[in-house]
């Protein structure tokens, strides 16, 4: 990822909710605009952040009827974070 990218990510939060300066606003767009990845990043924030919004608008009625599937099982042995946490 070039240095620019990283900029960039660094802001798409704050462009999201509008909270950027003119000048940084206008950055992050000139950018989303030759930028792939970053543009693809920018629409998983927005996708994700209007379905909070459809959750919380909803009242949160809904969202035991939501499956997020488990990631795929790692073979962890827990037994050792169980040790680490016992020493701290």
């Amino acid at each position: 990822m070039k240095k620019s990218c990283e900029d960039i990510e660094q802001m798409l939060v704050d462009y999201a909710d509008g909270q950027l300066s003119q000048s940084d606003s206008n950055k992050v767009a000139e950018h989303l605009a030759t930028c792939e990845q970053c543009r693809r990043m920018h629409n998983a924030l927005q996708k994700s952040l209007e379905l909070a919004g459809v959750i919380w608008a909803d009242s949160l009625s809904e969202t035991e009827n939501i499956h997020i599937p488990a990631a795929k099982s790692r073979n962890i042995r827990w037994s050792r974070y169980t040790a680490i946490a016992k020493i701290g």
